[in-house]
């Protein structure tokens, strides 16, 4: 037998968390108006427009539609992210120190 679960009036669990079964929880599912608008842009026009530019490699948008249409055929790569302080130095951790170590480093 389920355990049930008392929700507050927003609909989370008294630790604050979205509660199971809250239909309010969680990202908003992308409008169909929304979809169907953007369906409705591409039409067979934007079919072609786009068609065109991946054949000619003297268009406009040759790359952008190439870059299209390999994000969605094999998805796009991941990107790296490269974290340093500054002058590509280590990161100084502030964690735990008191206000007097702070003043010093920023005296600095």
């Amino acid at each position: 037998m389920a355990a049930t679960v008392n929700r507050a009036e927003n609909g989370r669990d008294a630790k604050g968390r979205f509660a199971r079964g809250n239909p309010g929880g969680g990202r908003p599912a992308t409008s169909k108006e929304f979809v169907q608008f953007c369906q409705q842009i591409m039409g067979e026009h934007g079919k072609d427009m786009l068609l065109a530019a991946l054949k000619d490699e003297n268009h406009k948008y040759h790359w952008q539609a190439l870059e299209l249409a390999a994000a969605y055929a094999y998805g796009k790569p991941k990107q790296g992210l490269e974290v340093s302080g500054a002058d590509g130095g280590p990161i100084l951790s502030v964690f735990g120190m008191t206000a007097d170590e702070l003043q010093a480093i920023k005296d600095e």
